[in-house]
């Protein structure tokens, strides 16, 4: 599964241009150990498909903490939607945000 943004495919290779996503951030709650597992799953996940994984602060501790063999780029959050073409939350109370 590649992550495009919208408009066809077709459209892009016309005009040359790809919309793969080349950086995503990920936001946890960080008080949830399965969203902090989660994390690590997507973060593995998404490098394999060459995209770089950012995350707040916070998740990037508490995901060193519990798996220290998975790397995530950890930055400030109010500036994590500077570095990223999208941002992940998980472990909310499911909330639409």
């Amino acid at each position: 599964m590649d992550l495009f943004c919208g408009g066809g495919e077709l459209e892009r290779k016309k005009k040359g241009r790809s919309c793969r996503m080349k950086r995503i951030g990920i936001v946890a709650k960080r008080n949830k150990p399965e969203a902090i597992g989660v994390t690590k799953d997507l973060t593995e996940w998404l490098r394999q498909r060459k995209i770089d994984v950012y995350a707040d602060e916070e998740t990037g501790k508490a995901v060193a903490a519990q798996f220290p063999e998975t790397r995530v780029k950890a930055i400030e959050p109010r500036v994590l939607a500077e570095h990223v073409e999208m941002v992940i939350v998980l472990g909310g109370d499911g909330t639409l945000l």
